[in-house]
């Protein structure tokens, strides 16, 4: 068997929810954004995470993509944000081209479908050994 550890990423503006290891409960979705990154040189790894488990994390949880989750993603991406949660869960952002160099226009955040299209972040080492715990083999 194989053992992976999760690395906790560094502050970028690249990302929606800012520094963190991005997870996504839709298969084509994790693969898709995996070949994005790395080519075809990737591994996907699924996580059972117990519910009573991961209601125990501190999480901010965006049941839409609303205004809430707008200037959310907004801030992250300006570098304007300090990230306190253990995990964040949300739309995934959609890059449409122009403005401010990472695919804003007229400063409204555009987002593939949701829930179909949805990303968690893992922010914290508490959120992170759950998840190392939680790999299936």
């Amino acid at each position: 068997m194989k053992k992976f550890t999760i690395p906790c990423l560094t502050r970028t503006t690249e990302n929606d929810f800012g520094a963190g290891f991005y997870v996504s409960p839709n298969k084509r979705v994790a693969e898709t954004r995996a070949k994005t990154l790395y080519g075809d040189d990737f591994t996907l790894i699924e996580f059972e995470i117990p519910a009573i488990e991961y209601n125990r994390l501190d999480n901010l949880i965006f049941s839409s993509p609303n205004s809430e989750w707008e200037n959310t993603v907004l801030k992250y991406r300006r570098d304007q944000a300090e990230n306190n949660w253990d995990t964040v869960f949300g739309p995934m952002f959609q890059k449409t081209g122009g403005g401010e160099g990472f695919g804003l226009n007229n400063n409204t955040v555009k987002h593939w479908p949701f829930p179909s299209e949805s990303q968690m972040s893992v922010h914290s080492q508490k959120a992170i050994n759950l998840f190392n715990e939680n790999m299936k083999k």
